[in-house]
């Protein structure tokens, strides 16, 4: 080869393409039919799952007569409300979607057309990136300044090892977890392989609550067909979701985000609430970058103060000298004389000598 390295990049541009096509036409052609042969299962068998799990609470509770009647009021309305969004909004629109697929020529034309053009743009974008980088460092060079370009390429660095190392590995982690689930439910023989598979790789793009979003519509799901089927559905997504968080998640992503748990919670609560299902998934690398650039800013702010830059050695910091800089510390830990005072005999001969040293006060009064 003349220059193999130009070979090697087309080479895994076409073969990155390929594969993208092949995923996609294996969705198209094995998931989604079956998606929609579960869902129509779902609600044409839902009075059967239904009166299958009262009879089970009845036989359970069959010694409270008075729960069971409590319990069968909250199912009966919980099971209308959701046998009616099935049956008046989840299936007409599904149904539409596929009778719009199949005969609507115009738009799949369109979205045959628009598909082919993302598709030939993302190819030249795949073959010709390095070229683009390049002139993007030409400009930044030429109308920055020196500090001012570096600082720029190590701030473009850092995104996009954040972006690209937890948005592609948190993709493939789902993946790898939905055909994990899939696999252990079809050996364990548990219904709605395919839907409760699919719920739990999109849903598992979350981080942190993700697990649980899936796992708890999917348990409620299999809970009308089979109490049971729920119980050991349960078991089996624990132990997937903590070989997921202990090893196949880390393996994958390593430390990719470096925050803690608490920024973790809040930013995947106010991304969701202001967002969406975007805000819960990209929220948390964009504010991972942002958090990075801020702690390198306090960092650099303590070095030039002579202050420590671990969080750990403040723990005693109690004020800072305003004339001299030092620190004035107050220990957490009770000292040794400290420790004396609260001994009992100490308390103790404390009150003795102090009443000694009062009668000999009044003794002492008395003979004046």
């Amino acid at each position: 080869m003349k220059n193999p390295k130009k070979q090697a990049h087309s080479w895994a541009a076409i073969l990155a393409m390929l594969t993208f096509l092949l995923g996609l036409i294996l969705f198209f052609y094995l998931i989604i039919p079956q998606l929609y042969g579960s869902i129509l299962q779902l609600a044409t068998e839902f009075d059967s799952y239904y009166k299958s799990l009262t009879g089970w609470i009845n036989q359970l509770l069959v010694d409270y007569p008075q729960v069971v009647t409590i319990v069968n009021k909250i199912l009966g309305t919980a099971a209308d409300s959701f046998q009616d969004f099935v049956q008046e909004s989840l299936i007409p629109l599904i149904t539409s979607y596929m009778t719009h697929i199949a005969s609507g020529v115009i738009d799949v034309v369109i979205g045959v057309k628009n598909s082919l053009i993302g598709l030939i743009i993302a190819i030249y974008a795949m073959l010709y990136e390095k070229k683009l980088l390049f002139a993007c460092k030409r400009l930044t060079a030429t109308f920055f300044s020196a500090p001012a370009t570096n600082r720029i390429f190590i701030l473009a660095r850092r995104a996009d090892n954040i972006f690209s190392g937890f948005i592609s590995g948190k993709i493939l982690d789902s993946i790898i977890i939905g055909i994990l689930c899939f696999i252990l439910m079809s050996i364990f023989k548990i219904p709605y392989a395919v839907l409760i598979s699919v719920i739990v790789c999109v849903t598992n793009v979350i981080p942190f609550f993700g697990p649980f979003i899936g796992a708890i519509p999917s348990c409620l799901l299999l809970l009308l067909i089979d109490p049971w089927q729920a119980v050991y559905f349960g078991i089996l997504i624990l132990l997937l979701q903590q070989f997921d968080g202990n090893v196949l998640g880390p393996m994958i992503l390593g430390d990719s985000t470096g925050l803690n748990p608490f920024w973790v919670v809040v930013v995947i609560l106010v991304g969701g609430g202001l967002f969406g299902f975007a805000g819960m998934v990209l929220g948390l690398p964009i504010f991972s970058f942002f958090y990075s650039i801020f702690k390198e800013h306090t960092a650099r702010k303590a070095i030039d103060k002579d202050l420590p830059v671990d969080d750990t050695a403040y723990e005693e910091l109690f004020e800072i000298n305003p004339e001299t800089g030092g620190w004035i510390t107050k220990t957490t830990y009770p000292s040794a004389e400290e420790i004396q005072q609260h001994n009992f005999g100490y308390v103790i001969k404390k009150i003795v000598n102090h009443q000694k040293n009062k009668f000999s006060c009044w003794k002492n009064k008395h003979k004046r």
